[in-house]
């Protein structure tokens, strides 16, 4: 049977392939042995490992060639960019400095944010713009491939999952680099997906996870440690998970806030500070300090703020390559949003910032999630349980 262009499939192992022995052997000691994962893993990530970047794109260009269902999006790293000394490239490391953040960072921002003086912020981008990023167009099957490496993150909830299936992704739930909303009225569970998300955030790749830690921004006193203990022991039980409940508890970043301006520095440290190990930023809920905040004669002013965090958010998702999830609250409209009479605070901003818009309601004892607006999701639906192990 012929595979089509999105296909997955066959993973061959590295050492059955013509890559040197050497750098198979420095993979193999960090646990890099198919050519998926080859593929899967970030080139600043393969520099951790001792390979320089012109070394990690050959042979990634090589495994894409020999395997072309393994499409491979160059990928670079700041030192690719030319001129740059030795002090200054530690200087732009250290504040988080990346060619994706180069390329998705205004040069306002470069300067104000990140420190950097206008000559350079302006060379910066140029290069990347001329040098690394010639070809302003690339194909819609690059595109589709380099998402197939990027992946998802589980909900835990099965039917949640396969509504968000989408098959030539290969996998369901919530989408890595995307930005996505969960919106409804109280006691719908919008905080409990939140934080079944930072425990399945660390599961094993190939149980649906990241491996990677989770960072939960509370802005109205919601989060519950004893909760999570709960949940991790639901997830440890279902996916045969041996992680200790003691570790899940360590990798999860808290920070409680009590305004919005301490909510927006939050972020902006996170631009320039979020370190390789986070998987998932989430924040429970980001309208409500903005919300009581302003009052009617200030909605103009609230709306830009906002505005402002959720552009660093956006930013965080794209660049940094993370899921960056929001609960918001919902208010009484005249219009019929789903058959309800209500709508998401925050208006047109959060909704054309959202990738994905989940919508939580309830009827009685049946609780429903519908995939509100989604450019690459149908407006399913489905029903959710809360139990002692987490939402199911």
């Amino acid at each position: 049977m012929s595979t089509g262009p999105y296909e997955i499939v066959a993973n061959p192992r590295i050492d059955q392939m013509e890559i040197e022995e050497d750098v198979v052997k420095t993979l193999s000691k960090f646990g890099i042995t198919t050519a998926k994962e080859v593929i899967e893993t970030p080139l600043h990530m393969m520099m951790g490992f001792g390979l320089r970047p012109s070394q990690i794109r050959l042979l990634k260009q090589r495994i894409s060639m020999l395997l072309p269902e393994f499409q491979y999006v160059p990928e670079f790293d700041i030192s690719d960019i030319a001129g740059l000394g030795e002090s200054l490239l530690k200087d732009l490391r250290k504040k988080g400095v990346s060619v994706n953040l180069v390329e998705n960072t205004s040069l306002n921002e470069l300067v104000k944010v990140y420190g950097i003086p206008e000559d350079i912020a302006v060379y910066l981008q140029e290069y990347v713009r001329n040098n690394l990023r010639k070809d302003v167009f690339i194909s819609a099957l690059d595109i589709l491939q380099e998402r197939q490496t990027i992946g998802t993150i589980t909900t835990g909830c099965e039917a949640l999952d396969e509504i968000t299936l989408i098959p030539e992704l290969g996998s369901g739930g919530i989408r890595v680099g995307e930005t996505t909303e969960f919106f409804g009225s109280a006691r719908t569970g919008k905080t409990q997906f939140c934080l079944q998300l930072c425990v399945t955030v660390q599961l094993p790749r190939e149980q649906g996870g990241r491996g990677k830690r989770a960072i939960f921004i509370d802005t109205e006193g919601t989060f519950a440690p004893s909760r999570i203990i709960q949940i991790a022991n639901g997830m440890k039980k279902k996916y045969s998970w041996d992680k200790p409940v003691r570790e899940i508890l360590q990798d999860i970043d808290y920070a409680k806030v009590t305004h919005s301006d301490e909510q927006k520095n939050v972020v902006r440290q996170l631009l320039t500070n979020l370190g390789d190990d986070i998987g998932l930023i989430v924040i429970d809920s980001i309208s409500s300090l903005f919300r009581s905040e302003y009052n009617a004669a200030g909605i103009a002013k609230r709306q830009q703020s906002l505005n402002e965090h959720l552009n660093a958010l956006y930013r965080l998702a794209v660049a940094k390559k993370v899921a960056v999830v929001v609960t918001n609250q919902v208010m009484s409209a005249p219009e019929q949003v789903l058959g309800n009479t209500v709508r998401a605070v925050g208006g047109n901003i959060i909704g054309h910032w959202a990738h994905t818009r989940f919508f939580l309601s309830t009827t009685g004892r049946s609780r429903t999630v519908s995939i509100f607006d989604s450019p690459a999701l149908p407006e399913l639906q489905t029903t959710y349980r809360i139990t002692t192990e987490g939402i199911v």
